[in-house]
């Protein structure tokens, strides 16, 4: 309900970190576009408390997932910070949410085009690793747009790792990459 909402949004602000934490968890209760609105504000504004980013990731659910991806992925490029676009899409993962999986993995990469090689296998591999503990088959995960960079981005990163011109923290960062891929067949899918 309209004044409901109208409420939340108001605790959401409180000066209580208690009471924005409350809320978090509350949210989670909620089912609906709503809820993840509110989940991505709460995780944008409070992105340095660990305590408020541990409760909005444990209201993480099916039904307020994708306005959650939206709204985080929606901020300004220094936001929202890699480890929680990770863990969010650990439980994307998690709750078999292939087409959030797909749309955070392509947004980051995306956000990350114009940075150099280096930083974009960095952050490929922080994706991989992320999904690495679930033990989920990369063909059941990524669809062909999402198969297809990581491919490029491997084929770089071997390029790298062969490339005795290139620098040793390069070279790190490109095994890095390649050690966090969940299957070959993400090194070769086209």
């Amino acid at each position: 309900s309209p004044p409901l909402a109208a409420t939340i949004t108001e605790l959401a602000a409180d000066a209580d970190v208690n009471v924005r934490m409350q809320v978090a968890y509350s949210l989670g209760a909620w089912k609906g576009a709503a809820a993840g609105d509110s989940l991505a504000a709460l995780a944008l504004a409070h992105s340095e408390n660990e305590f408020v980013t541990a409760a909005v990731l444990s209201s993480v659910n099916e039904s307020n997932i994708g306005a959650l991806t939206a709204g985080l992925l929606a901020a300004p490029q220094e936001k929202p910070p890699a480890a929680l676009v990770q863990r969010l899409l650990g439980i994307a993962s998690n709750l078999g949410d292939k087409a959030e999986v797909n749309r955070i993995v392509r947004d980051t990469l995306q956000r990350s085009d114009s940075r150099s090689l280096s930083e974009r296998l960095a952050v490929a591999a922080g994706l991989l690793s992320a999904l690495r503990p679930r033990d989920s088959a990369s063909d059941s995960l990524f669809d062909a747009e999402t198969a297809r960079r990581f491919s490029a981005l491997s084929a770089e990163a071997r390029r790298i790792v062969t490339d005795n011109a290139a620098t040793a923290d390069d070279r790190l960062l490109a095994v890095r990459m390649l050690g966090a891929q969940l299957q070959p067949e993400v090194a070769d899918a086209t």
